[in-house]
């Protein structure tokens, strides 16, 4: 008996453990053109320098979302960043306002939205044309 009551200890804290790891990391469901993807979300300068960085994959339907304090030209590139992307940027009212695909690796271009943004959302590539995803469309998120 007492070894199972060390088990469940155990599995107890390492499920604790894992709890709090995932409220220590901002994670949120966004919505558009009713598809969900489940988003990283960054808002410190450090944060957004190193965003997708150093992965090997993003799972389906993730992404990271970054958040500016204000509305501007912000520009994205793709050093040090294996997994090829779609990037949406978004402006103050939650409306797509430019689309672009990103190549991994390639730190020779510069992703600068059409029109200010405050927000950019990063995806697989692929991910807005399968889920037929457009300009205009309206962003949801908490």
């Amino acid at each position: 008996m007492l070894k199972k009551q060390k088990i469940i200890l155990i599995v107890s804290v390492c499920v604790f453990a894992v709890i709090l790891l995932w409220l220590a990391t901002p994670v949120r469901i966004l919505a558009v053109n009713s598809k969900l993807i489940l988003v990283e979300v960054v808002k410190t300068q450090e944060q957004r320098q190193k965003g997708l960085q150093n992965r090997s994959r993003l799972k389906k339907n993730r992404g990271m979302l970054f958040i500016f304090k204000e509305e501007g030209f912000h520009a994205f590139w793709m050093k040090d960043t294996y997994i090829p992307l779609d990037i949406a940027f978004i402006d103050r009212n939650k409306v797509i306002i430019d689309i672009q695909q990103m190549i991994p690796l390639d730190t020779r271009i510069r992703y600068e939205p059409a029109k200010k943004a405050r927000y950019a959302l990063e995806v697989n590539a692929g991910w807005m044309e399968e889920n037929n995803i457009q300009v205009n469309e309206k962003v949801f998120f908490w």
